[in-house]
């Protein structure tokens, strides 16, 4: 088994996508911050990015296009019976790596802002005023399809995020316990396609209908455009150290799988890796066993 690396991110082809049927994270307060990086090599005439619909109608859609012999990047989103659009040149699209974001609603401590903004590597390229209410629904999220190249680091905010703080996170790996945090999908072989998504500040599993699938993609080793900060690994250095959990309660009866990463510089025939003691019965159990 070869060590996931993650630096073995995804690898679209121009006709590859992964979508989530079914999303349920959706913003409830009107305000949402999408941000992402990509590395492009080539896009169809009108690529899709990341996209996000509701019975076959854009909830949000962010795109690439060739326009008048011009790359621009473009945002539709949907409200009501209406569609706002902002478009904006990207002259140093291909071959690079692009930090993006779009944001809706208004930074509380900035009233001067528009409330949606396009951003590229931090800066707001296109920005707008939408009037009304917006609303975020569940709905099916695709990301990818037109687009040849890499995308890395799919975060989606309840919070409409300014260019400093957008910058910030930018170059910082997550933890999963960030507040305000929807969503986050790595995109790395490390952290796979259907392990962990985040809401809320806590970790959960993504139900069955949420996972992300894909069709023509693979895993490509490729220098990431930060150095994600580094994890803390458990160090057990004497012969005794040890960490134990006690009183377990909902451990698997029957079948289980255990599994984890160490490395080793030193073993006895004594030592132990992981042991798991059961609970002797106790005399009403037991007598309920034998009856």
């Amino acid at each position: 088994m070869n060590e996931p690396m993650l630096e073995s991110i995804l690898d679209l082809g121009k006709n590859a996508y992964l979508s989530s049927k079914q999303d349920t994270r959706t913003s409830q307060n009107g305000a949402l911050t999408l941000s992402f990086w990509m590395h492009v090599n080539a896009i169809d005439e009108r690529a899709n990015v990341i996209s996000k619909t509701h019975e076959n109608q854009a909830i949000y859609a962010l795109s690439l296009l060739r326009e008048d012999n011009t790359n621009k990047i473009a945002l539709d989103i949907a409200q009501g019976e209406t569609v706002f659009q902002l478009s904006a040149p990207v002259p140093n699209l291909f071959g690079q790596w692009v930090h993006v974001a779009l944001r809706i609603g208004k930074d509380v401590n900035n009233s001067e802002e528009s409330n949606v903004c396009v951003f590229i590597n931090a800066e707001c390229v296109a920005q707008g005023a939408m009037n009304g209410v917006w609303q975020d629904r569940a709905g099916d999220l695709l990301i990818g399809r037109g687009v040849n190249g890499h995308i890395l680091d799919v975060r989606r905010w309840q919070r409409a995020l300014n260019a400093e703080q957008i910058q910030g996170w930018s170059s910082q790996w997550l933890t999963g316990t960030e507040s305000d945090l929807l969503s986050w999908f790595g995109l790395t072989q490390a952290q796979g396609l259907k392990e962990l998504a985040y809401r809320g500040g806590a970790s959960q599993h993504i139900d069955a209908a949420e996972a992300l699938e894909g069709t023509l993609i693979e895993w490509t080793n490729t220098a990431l455009p930060y150095v994600p900060q580094t994890v803390n690994a458990l160090h057990l250095d004497r012969a005794e150290e040890h960490i134990a959990i006690t009183g377990l309660t909902d451990f698997p009866q029957q079948r289980f799988t255990v599994e984890f990463w160490y490395r080793s510089y030193h073993a006895t025939s004594q030592s132990v890796l992981m042991e798991y003691v059961g609970a002797e019965p106790s005399e009403e159990g037991a007598s309920a066993q034998s009856e």
